[in-house]
């Protein structure tokens, strides 16, 4: 119990830290922060300070923080002890979803098509050989996590701080199956459209995304991971509050509307937050939608780098250790959410079982 109590520390310490070689981008001169607008709901707070007292109750488990947005405006918000709405968290896997919306807004600027081949947006990164899967690969196949490779052969390279060529090391990396064939949760897949948005746009994913959506959506401070040779690490690494977690979450929902202004094609949206692909192709027949079923939070389907929810039509950025951005168009709200805690499934049974129905 005493090395469990030390590792999730340990693990604590790392989660509010900006880790790895970070982004030279963290100015905030061009960014100007402006809140979302307020409306707390005292009447609510009962059922949905529930959440905090389950998931605390957990072994090891500690609710960061709670917002929910509703019609626009944030109903409830609460920061655990110890944490602050200024927090830089560390988004794990969450990051995957700015990754994806930096693809949509790369194609809106006419940089590129799904369905291309990815090996023609990198012509300068060739090997002098590339495989018959490799060669046709697409943005399509990579952000709906179905490369068809191997296994991931770079992120601990690069989390361990290695000086290596990751992309290269994606370009010549193994195959099991055809892309687009398989679903298989992979860190290379987002790196590497990560990196065709910064090649193509010359910037880092911090700066383009700093341009197109946080410039925006009023956003000033972040962080964010770097690998060796500058590119933003894309599958994980970036560091950012509650609020703006919530914020991509409602940008999300308004299928890239602002303040009265179309920031990002709603077509997009459209295509992003739709299933694409099924997880788990040998789960039992039953019907994973069942109600009540919440591990089907993990079956109900994958979106572009997001996951689709039991709820039909719900879908979540989600990085591990908890953090999520819900975003739930049957209700016109965004559940945004931070922890530290091992147990994915009580996390969100308790959203669903004390938020969900108060909405």
């Amino acid at each position: 119990m005493k090395h469990c109590s030390f590792l999730l520390l340990t693990i604590m310490l790392f989660v509010t830290a900006c880790s790895t070689k970070l982004s030279s981008e963290n100015s905030t001169d061009r960014l100007t922060y402006k809140p979302l607008p307020r409306e707390l709901q005292d009447d609510l707070r009962p059922a949905f300070d529930s959440v905090f007292y389950c998931v605390n109750a957990i072994p090891g488990c500690d609710l960061h923080s709670l917002m929910v947005i509703q019609n626009g405006k944030i109903l409830y918000e609460r920061y655990g002890m110890g944490h602050t709405s200024t927090e830089l968290h560390t988004m794990w896997s969450a990051t995957k979803t700015f990754t994806a919306t930096a693809v949509g807004f790369a194609m809106q600027d006419g940089l590129l098509s799904l369905d291309t081949p990815v090996v023609r947006y990198l012509q300068d990164e060739l090997p002098d050989t590339l495989s018959p899967y490799m060669q046709q690969m697409t943005l399509d196949h990579l952000l709906k996590m179905s490369s068809g490779w191997k296994g991931d052969i770079i992120t601990n390279r690069i989390k361990g701080g290695e000086h290596f060529d990751a992309v290269r090391a994606c370009l010549t990396a193994p195959f099991s199956h055809e892309p687009g064939t398989h679903w298989r949760y992979n860190n290379m897949d987002t790196y590497l459209a990560g990196v065709v948005v910064q090649k193509l746009t010359g910037k880092t994913l911090e700066a383009y995304l700093r341009d197109k959506l946080f410039s925006r959506i009023g956003v000033d401070t972040l962080c964010y991971d770097q690998d060796w040779r500058g590119f933003n690490t894309g599958a994980w690494g970036m560091h950012i509050s509650t609020e703006t977690l919530a914020k991509l979450g409602l940008f999300m929902l308004q299928k890239g509307a602002w303040e009265g202004e179309q920031v990002l094609d709603s077509a997009w949206f459209d295509r992003a937050m739709a299933v694409h692909i099924v997880q788990y192709t040998d789960a039992p027949d039953s019907d994973p939608r069942t109600e009540g079923n919440h591990l089907s939070d993990w079956k109900s389907g994958y979106c572009y780098q997001s996951w689709a929810c039991h709820i039909p039509g719900s879908v979540r950025a989600d990085g591990m250790w908890g953090q999520y951005a819900i975003v739930l168009p049957d209700k016109n709200a965004v559940i945004a959410m931070t922890t530290i805690c091992s147990d994915r499934e009580a996390q969100l049974r308790a959203i669903w079982e004390h938020v969900y129905p108060h909405l």
